[in-house]
């Protein structure tokens, strides 16, 4: 197994921030395109209840 240096894995996890922000935006401009008269507190909890949905069914396979 490689051993990496700490600046590499800092590197790593801000890339991994990066791309998760990023999939969090794409999914709430999906939620507001389908419910554009919800508020941004309710896309939000839109969002968590699909992610939450997608989690589950992931732990049961």
């Amino acid at each position: 197994m490689k051993t990496l240096d700490p600046s590499e894995v800092e590197k790593r996890l801000k890339a991994w921030a990066d791309i998760t922000m990023l999939s969090l935006e794409l999914k709430r401009a999906a939620m507001r395109k389908r419910h554009p008269e919800s508020r941004e507190d309710e896309i939000n909890e839109l969002v968590r209840k699909e992610l939450s949905i997608l989690k589950s069914e992931q732990d049961e396979r």
